[in-house]
């Protein structure tokens, strides 16, 4: 389970906006949480299972509502495939983190 919950969690990460603007959770579901984030590049939407990772998706909520997005970074892009960020904020400066979740 932990290596699924690190696995859902860069994979959340890796849609992180090139400069955020706002990544507002709301329920849409029972279980399912709807992210909208804002980037210069366009919108991107995320549906978080909370049924399937709980303790993640409330890690990412709660990063996100924090604040803790806004203005960070896509710092690994690979066209076609993927992109990773929210731990960078321009010029590589990392963002200091809680500790992992468990």
């Amino acid at each position: 389970m932990k290596i699924l919950n690190r696995f859902i969690f860069t994979t959340l990460l890796c849609v992180l906006p090139f400069t955020s603007g706002a990544a507002e959770p709301t329920a849409t579901g029972d279980s399912t949480v709807t992210v909208r984030m804002l980037t210069n590049k366009g919108t991107i939407v995320l549906e978080l299972d909370a049924e399937k990772a709980p303790a993640t998706v409330a890690n990412f909520v709660e990063y996100a509502r924090a604040g803790f997005y806004d203005g960070t970074i896509f710092h690994r892009v690979i066209p076609r495939f993927m992109i990773q960020g929210g731990g960078f904020e321009p010029g590589m400066v990392q963002k200091t983190a809680k500790d992992p979740i468990k």
